[in-house]
């Protein structure tokens, strides 16, 4: 039977075009949180919308296990003539799960402009593997069970796997292959991103080959193999995020800013050139009124990753492409801060001394007495305003001590 006969009479015929259209869709909407130009962010974006295919080849692939079975083909001489029916049948499952994951890229690019990086290819070979996971497991199911019982039971399954994680504790959120938050600019995936979720993936197409190894001929054999392959695959990938917290790991990304000016030079990652000249007009507004409080003018304020060592006479900021003026101004005022901490479960930084800290800044930069500070922070930031500049600098390293330090949460 030709490709496109099995197409046409399989399962997949009926799903193909709404898991198109859902999954270009669902990459859509996940791009708003997304840099634009960024091929991690695309990578992600299209990550994100992985459930949808592979809900689909998990049902669809139940489906064809079990018109397989009904057709007794297992019953066959062992000659490869039936190994060659079964792939012939599964063929339009693989075309589902490509399809499925090359319209999210192509949703990503139309939005974001970007192709994934070569960053990116682990994570989307991860991805790969757990289409070809959640295929595999339907494909058991479907060859135990009918198929009006198989199928939806795989779909279900495995859109609640692929979906509830995300709303669990660390570190189950993470076992899926679906990213867990968008990705930053100044960042990258960590290993485990894709190294636990593969892992598990691997697990999962072993035990099932394993369960229907036709050189395993007894059945008790079969299942001890086929269970052993996925518990180790599982406790294998949960000890590779198994300190990780509420928020996914990620690593500093390497890149080559975009500079502008000197003394300072305010530098920028390449995705974030439009933002460089209000960047640069605030930095020339704010760093003399920053220098006169004390402060050493930098030789850049640089927009890198919190995780990446801060370079020697550096300041660090924040910008985006859509940051208005008074945006520009505070994120330049804000520069001499160290970078936030991100404390482990169960502790948190020091609040109280951050608003000090940025509201002292802000009174410094030249920024009106409004925003949302409270009426007692902003009296007392004045107060030290009205210190020597000796003063107001020794306090302020103070107040940089402490927002180096996590406290116990206090409930």
């Amino acid at each position: 039977m030709g490709f496109l006969t099995s197409l046409r009479v399989s399962s997949v015929a009926w799903v193909l075009l709404p898991t198109l259209v859902v999954s270009w869709v669902m990459t859509e909407d996940r791009t708003r949180f997304a840099v634009e130009g960024y091929g991690a962010a695309a990578a992600t974006s299209a990550l994100e919308a992985l459930f949808v295919p592979a809900a689909a080849c998990a049902g669809c692939a139940a489906w064809e296990a079990w018109r397989l079975r009904r057709a007794r083909i297992w019953r066959l001489v062992h000659v490869r003539g039936r190994y060659a029916i079964a792939a012939n049948a599964l063929a339009p499952v693989a075309l589902l799960g490509s399809a499925g994951l090359l319209t999210s890229l192509a949703s990503a690019w139309v939005e974001l402009r970007a192709v994934p990086d070569l960053a990116s290819v682990p994570m989307l070979l991860t991805g790969v593997l757990v289409l070809v996971s959640h295929s595999a497991v339907g494909f058991l199911l479907g060859s135990l069970l009918p198929g009006i019982v198989s199928a939806p039971l795989m779909l279900l399954a495995s859109y609640l796997w692929m979906g509830l994680p995300a709303a669990m504790e660390p570190p189950l959120r993470y076992l899926n292959g679906l990213p867990a938050g968008s990705i930053q600019v100044t960042e990258t995936f960590a290993v485990g991103s894709w190294a636990a979720p593969g892992l598990l993936a691997l697990g999962l197409v072993g035990g099932t080959v394993a369960a229907v190894a036709p050189l395993l001929r007894q059945v008790a054999v079969r299942v001890l193999v086929a269970a052993g392959c996925v518990t180790a695959a599982t406790l294998g990938a949960y000890a590779i995020v198994a300190d990780w917290e509420y928020y996914a790991k990620t690593v500093p990304r390497a890149f080559t800013p975009v500079c502008a000016g000197e003394a300072p030079a305010v530098c920028v990652p390449p995705e974030y050139r439009a933002a460089l000249p209000g960047a640069r007009e605030a930095a020339d507004e704010v760093v003399p009124l920053l220098a006169a409080a004390g402060f050493t003018v930098p030789e850049r304020i640089l927009m890198q990753s919190d995780n990446a060592p801060l370079p020697e006479n550096t300041w660090l900021f924040y910008t985006s492409p859509g940051l208005d003026d008074s945006g520009h101004r505070t994120s330049i005022a804000y520069s001499p801060l160290p970078p936030s901490q991100r404390c482990p479960l169960g502790t948190a930084g020091d609040w109280e001394a951050a608003e000090m800290a940025r509201t002292w800044l802000w009174l410094t930069a030249g920024e009106p007495r409004t925003g949302d500070r409270f009426e007692k922070t902003m009296g007392a930031a004045e107060e030290i305003r009205a210190l020597p500049v000796a003063e107001q600098q020794e306090w302020f390293r103070e107040m940089e001590d402490r927002l180096t330090v996590c406290l116990p949460e206090v409930l």
